[in-house]
């Protein structure tokens, strides 16, 4: 059996998103991908429970290892406007420290590095990482359960079909930090997990806005930086990492 230690998940924020009209319709021939409710659960789990651990995180580095040389072309969807959607009404600033977790083979990274004024992508598997070498930004190999950053080292967090550590996010968020939280087949995505429970999980006052585009939905939760400070000056960060 897995290993599942629970993470810390404060269940303490204060949320308002609201729902904003999509402008693309969703095109014919969506995927329709197999054992996505057993997908989904892990992902809430994860999110919502904290349940994560060494021997967990091994099982899926592994599994993504094995499917990295043929990602882009035998799994991957092939359609990110719901990024660039997210990007543009989100209220993104441009230019700033962008944080992408769970990069896989780095498709999302030209559109990331095009919108902010750095990119730094990590992932677990790191045959997913060679998948893209020679892209733009910093590439690097590390559990997103626990990241070697420095507290408020970021303007942005991006996550793409990918699991969300909501305390880790916080921490190494800038005050008036924003999460991206993207599921590129919406509800029908593997890793899906609606906008609510992830804004519930994050620490603090967030508003924000979540709409959908094509095949996918997008929501972006921007910080209260008022919030913020106070939890950081109750003692509520770690240290700096190198």
């Amino acid at each position: 059996m897995l290993e599942a230690v629970p993470l810390t998940v404060e269940d303490s924020s204060i949320v308002t998103v609201r729902m904003i009209p999509a402008v693309l319709a969703p095109p014919p021939g969506k995927p329709r991908l197999d054992n996505v409710p057993e997908l989904q659960a892990f992902a809430a789990q994860v999110a919502v429970e904290g349940a994560w651990g060494p021997d967990v995180a091994g099982v899926v580095a592994a599994f993504f290892d094995q499917l990295a040389v043929n990602w882009n072309a035998e799994h991957s969807v092939g359609r990110f406007e719901p990024v660039s959607d997210a990007l543009c009404r989100g209220g993104v600033e441009a230019g700033g420290r962008c944080l992408e977790v769970g990069s896989g083979t780095g498709q999302i990274t030209p559109l990331l590095a095009a919108h902010f004024g750095k990119v730094v992508s990590v992932d677990l598997s790191a045959a997913m990482l060679e998948q893209a070498a020679g892209l733009q930004g910093s590439r690097l190999r590390c559990d997103a359960a626990q990241m070697p950053f420095a507290d408020a080292v970021f303007d942005a967090a991006v996550l793409v079909d990918t699991l969300c550590f909501a305390g880790e996010l916080a921490r190494v968020l800038a005050h008036d930090g924003v999460v991206i939280w993207v599921n590129l087949l919406g509800q029908d995505g593997p890793l899906y997990v609606s906008t609510a429970d992830i804004a519930r999980v994050l620490p603090g006052e967030w508003d924000g806005v979540e709409s959908s585009s094509g095949w996918g939905t997008w929501a972006v939760l921007h910080r209260s930086p008022a919030t913020s400070a106070g939890q950081s000056a109750r003692g509520g960060g770690e240290a700096p990492r190198a």
